[in-house]
């Protein structure tokens, strides 16, 4: 063998060597840490449908898991869940999803008893353009539904929103759009599921 192929071959070998500890490393991390990925993704749901459901959010997550175990109950076999108050039916929170710009928008939708006005909304996973259609994820954008009664329309950012319309964001028409389909779409599933009770 030339010195030359010897080099070739010690740099493939270096190279296999390097990414084979580097790929362990990285594989014995998350195996250590699974478990409390899972648990904070968990907690992160949890916090999520307390929003939705207009349930103040405490900040420490026992707090949080307690209040969930308080106020939350999974009904069987569907995708929702039934709020208690006091140990009474208080609304619904329900998951609701839909095409975005650049992916899936996934939410948790919050419902009165009747099924007819927003509690509140969470998102929980979003690929928006940041800046842009990525603030449906901030306060401002999410507090404005509690209260309204879908179907849902839309305004200009700043204009003044009326029960049934909420303001989109300034250049994120079709960001707001998925929004608002999402939402309305998940809304009249929600009012088939009560009429099929």
């Amino acid at each position: 063998m030339t010195p030359a192929n010897n080099e070739r071959l010690y740099t493939l070998f270096f190279m296999v060597g390097v990414t084979f500890v580097f790929i362990s490393m990285v594989s014995a991390l998350y195996y250590l840490t699974r478990d409390t990925i899972q648990r904070n993704q968990e907690l992160v749901e949890k916090r999520a449908i307390l929003q939705a459901a207009g349930i103040e959010v405490p900040k420490s997550g026992k707090a949080a898991v307690a209040a969930y175990e308080t106020h939350v109950r999974k009904a069987e076999g569907t995708d929702h869940y039934h709020i208690m108050k006091n140990e009474h039916p208080a609304g619904y929170v329900y998951y609701a999803q839909g095409p975005g710009v650049w992916g899936e928008i996934i939410m948790l939708l919050g419902l009165s008893p009747g099924r007819d006005r927003l509690t509140g909304i969470a998102v929980l996973k979003q690929n928006e353009t940041p800046g842009l259609g990525a603030r449906i994820t901030e306060d401002w954008f999410v507090r404005q539904f509690i209260g309204k009664r879908p179907p849902l329309g839309r305004v200009e950012e700043g204009q003044p929103a009326s029960e049934t319309a909420f303001q989109a964001i300034t250049g994120s028409t079709n960001t707001s759009r998925a929004v608002q389909d999402i939402i309305n779409q998940a809304v009249a599933r929600a009012a088939r599921h009560k009429e099929g009770m």
